[in-house]
């Protein structure tokens, strides 16, 4: 009988770690455990145990201390096996490594530690630095000096050897405990990519935490992402010193203006100019003090300069462009990889041939580009009206294209143009959608072979599984026919199917909370974070841990930690009298008022400030009352507002109508039926308009947005109308013929004393 994939993968893996043990014992014994989650890990407790790795101890220590060195090597393992390609240690020397760590609560790090270094630190060089050490001190035990040396990271090999030889002459090793010099920040301490950070940045202790930070972040969906940094940071030091020495080669100095600013000769007076412009770019600062070396009040002219002149670069502007650079590079550049793509789009034929998704502009210019480039002798009328009919779906499009080629043959000649177009360039801002659908289009017959055969394994997975009776129920969906693969559990062990997992935690994340629970009404237990992020898709797993990480920091109730309104930013401000709050984040750098939490203000006091909601409704109701007053003729189109004169008015282009009651096609008989004055003073008309679109507006505006009910606006438009009832003049002005709208879209002037548009 064919074996079950998952069990003997797991067989494989553990036999891979344990040596000189038997697949297909260890696959049986797996096999009468599938129903448990935790299989792998009893099973190697079993083998272990067996083979006399654990020393003899009392009942009730062996069950205390063997428990958790089982999870500890555990972890070691999973976290190595996602790292590297095989093991540089056996099990009974990761076990030794453990024990030696005793019971140090972050043992598994530092096991994992010197497992890294083990395969990406050169052992020749260690090698040679305990060569060098034995010919000074012949009497020195190798072992030892060898722990001395692999203890010393970051140094010069001379130093190295120095500081070895000075600890074995004084007996002082634990002098050679190097400080990671990375602060316990009690808020990141949980954070996986900061505990991946440390890790790290003892494999490449010269490199900045945060520079490891970002890497990581860049690999955060990936499991060996340890793995890829190291073997990133590695490189860039390996081109970094061929750099140098080629700059050595070429007679020159291999030394470069710092590159971090704020470094250097005008470190104080940068640090100076950044306290006063937080949001200014600090290349701009550098390179205007270096232009000002010869100046000793530069620091002064710089600042009144950018204060009159305000046309600095901003540094949120500057990210935004290198990071627009990199995603238009990322997307550009990007490769297929089956398993990458998958986890974006599980079912891409039904993604991207369905025509009622949301299709941007610049999608849709792309897929113009495209198809003129891929039917370059087919007329662009046949093309536009393929892409109108398939909502611009470049899959559909292309399809409708080769088949009515196919299928018309010969009648599709007449849609062909006498000239090849030249080829286009696609524009300038790349759409992500278009260069992902491009990605399936090439490889669309792999893709459809992947899923049918892993469609096709699964189904014999299920027939197998039935026939063994081992299928399993879910809890929640009540689904009797699950496979052990597609089931996940909650952490008191209650079964459910991972699509179900999947809706419940989006749905617990569209409520803005951060804690799932069981599925099961009885269960006061939740889902863990691995259970989700197996679930989950990447995106909305990062922005589960984000609101995670920041509802931890507010439930920390740290003294004077202030957030930013804007952003998760937050940041400890002692001094009360500090209102503004100036966020760091580069993708926010707003400036906020800390009283009243909106954009800062200085100098009106926050009852002078409008609320956003109050500036929302305001212009909601000032832009209502403006278009009830301009008027537009009903032949072309042209917008207009009357100051003083008749109520009868002729367009340029001949048309007329009533300036009161707005009718068609009038001549002056119009106002001898009683109905309309030709008199009547436009201010009267204006406000009778005003005073009936402004309260339209409020009560549209409070249907639409019920949660204003209760606002008072600082600057309510209906107080200017009120004023201009109660002053005549007040909208146009005393005497100097003012009007706010003094002319049609064309700049003319409706004004009866006058040859202007409207008479």
């Amino acid at each position: 009988m064919t074996k079950i994939e998952s069990v003997f993968k797991d067989a494989k893996l553990i036999a891979s770690i344990v040596s000189d043990t038997d697949v297909e014992k260890i696959y049986e014994s797996l096999k009468s455990k599938r129903r448990n989650p935790n299989r792998v890990d009893v099973v190697m407790n079993n083998i272990l145990e067996n083979a006399g790795i654990y020393q003899k101890t009392t009942v009730s220590e062996r069950e205390d201390t063997s428990a958790l060195l089982l999870a500890d090597f555990v972890s070691v393992i999973d976290k190595a096996m996602a790292n590297m390609e095989a093991l540089p240690l056996t099990a009974e020397e990761i076990q030794h490594l453990l024990q030696e760590e005793g019971n140090r609560p972050d043992r598994v790090d530092r096991v994992f530690t010197k497992i890294l270094r083990q395969v990406y630190n050169p052992k020749h060089l260690s090698e040679e630095d305990v060569r060098l050490v034995m010919n000074q001190m012949p009497e020195a035990h190798p072992d030892q000096v060898r722990k001395l040396v692999s203890d010393i990271q970051g140094q010069s090999q001379a130093d190295r050897v120095k500081q070895v030889i000075s600890a074995l002459k004084n007996n002082t090793v634990a002098s050679l405990k190097k400080d990671d010099s990375i602060p316990q920040d009690p808020t990141v301490s949980n954070d996986p990519l900061f505990k991946d950070m440390q890790i790290v940045k003892k494999v490449v202790p010269h490199k900045d935490p945060n520079e490891i930070y970002a890497y990581l972040e860049a690999h955060y969906d990936k499991k060996n992402r340890i793995k890829l940094v190291i073997e990133e940071l590695m490189s860039d030091e390996r081109d970094s010193e061929d750099a140098d020495h080629d700059m050595k080669e070429a007679g020159g100095t291999g030394i470069k203006k710092p590159s971090i600013p704020g470094v250097g000769e005008f470190e104080e007076e940068l640090q100076e100019l950044k306290d006063i412009f937080p949001d200014c770019d600090p290349n701009y600062l550098y390179n205007a003090l270096e232009e000002r070396k010869d100046d000793v009040d530069r620091v002064k002219k710089l600042a009144i300069r950018m204060l009159e002149k305000k046309d600095y670069p901003k540094l949120k502007e500057v990210l935004d462009n290198e990071s627009k650079l990199k995603k238009k590079q990322k997307i550009i550049k990007a490769t297929f990889d089956m398993k990458e793509f998958l986890a974006k789009f599980p079912d891409p034929e039904l993604f991207f041939c369905d025509k009622n998704k949301a299709m941007s502009n610049n999608y849709k210019k792309h897929v113009t580009v495209q198809l003129q480039n891929d039917f370059r002798k087919l007329s662009e009328e046949y093309l536009q009206q393929i892409m109108e009919a398939s909502n611009y779906c470049l899959t559909l499009c292309k399809r409708v294209v080769l088949t009515n080629i196919s299928d018309l043959g010969d009648f599709m000649s007449e849609l062909f143009v006498p000239t090849q177009r030249p080829l286009l360039p696609l524009p300038e801002e790349p759409e992500e959608l278009f260069f992902n659908e491009m990605l399936y289009l090439r490889n669309e017959r792999e893709i459809k072979n992947h899923l049918q055969q892993q469609r096709t394994l699964k189904e014999m997975r299920r027939e197998e599984a039935r026939a063994n009776g081992e299928l399993l129920p879910c809890e929640c969906c009540f689904d009797d026919e699950c496979l052990f693969e597609d089931m996940t559990s909650c952490q008191d062990g209650h079964l459910f199917c991972k699509e179900c997992v999947r809706r419940s935690s989006e749905v617990v994340i569209g409520d803005g909370k951060c804690s799932f629970p069981c599925l099961t009404d009885s269960c006061d237990y939740q889902f863990p974070l691995p259970v989700l992020q197996e679930v989950m898709s990447p995106n909305m797993f990062s922005i589960l841990l984000k609101r995670i990480q920041e509802a931890e920091v507010k439930q920390a109730d740290i003294p004077d930690l202030v957030s930013c309104p804007f952003c998760s930013f937050a940041t400890i401000i002692s001094n009360p009298d500090d209102k503004v709050f100036k966020c760091l984040n580069p993708e926010c750098l707003k400036e906020s008022c800390r009283l009243c939490g909106e954009p800062s203000h200085i100098p009106l006091r926050c009852n002078e400030v409008e609320k956003q909601g109050e500036t929302d409704m305001r212009t909601y109701i000032e832009t209502r009352v403006t278009e009830a007053m301009l008027r537009k003729c009903h032949n072309c189109n042209k917008r207009f507002i009357k100051e003083a004169g008749c109520n009868k008015m002729t367009c340029t282009c001949g048309a007329t109508q009533c300036y009161f009651c707005r009718e068609e096609n009038i001549d002056y008989d119009h106002f001898n039926k009683g109905t309309c004055s030709n008199q009547e003073e436009s201010t009267v008309i204006h406000v009778q308009e005003m005073e009936a679109a402004a309260h339209e507006a409020r009560r549209q505006y409070l249907e639409d947005h019920p949660e204003a009910k209760d606002m008072v606006l600082k600057y309510d438009p209906v107080t200017h109308i009120q004023d201009v009832k109660k002053h005549k003049n007040y909208m146009w002005g005393d005497g100097d013929n003012f009007n706010e709208f003094n002319g049609s879209e064309d700049g003319y002037r409706e004004d009866e004393s006058e040859n202007s548009d409207y008479e």
